[in-house]
């Protein structure tokens, strides 16, 4: 018997203001890689990356790049997690 486990989010609204955590993410949108840097030397903790339907897709830690080459061609929202703040961002994946 395999037991599946899927996490999913309800997503209302995308924040695209930046400054409130000092993130560059880029390009915008992607075909292989998306980087992502902090101006201020914040450690990210960690990047997550949803569909449009809420299923987590890709999730890492301490990862400065993240490799969108698997993904289908599609609109995602990336969540990152620095200390105490939280962003997501609309992310467009393109082929």
């Amino acid at each position: 018997m395999v037991t599946l486990t899927f996490e999913y989010i309800v997503i209302i609204s995308v924040n695209d203001d930046l400054a409130s955590i000092n993130v560059n993410i880029y390009p915008n949108p992607a075909k292989d890689l998306l980087n992502i840097s902090t101006m201020n030397g914040e450690v990210i903790d960690q990047v997550d990356l949803f569909d449009l339907q809420g299923k987590m897709v890709v999730q890492d830690r301490n990862v400065t790049v993240l490799d969108v080459s698997l993904l289908d061609a599609g609109v995602y929202v990336l969540r990152i997690r620095t200390g105490q703040n939280t962003l997501h961002k609309r992310i467009e994946v393109v082929k």
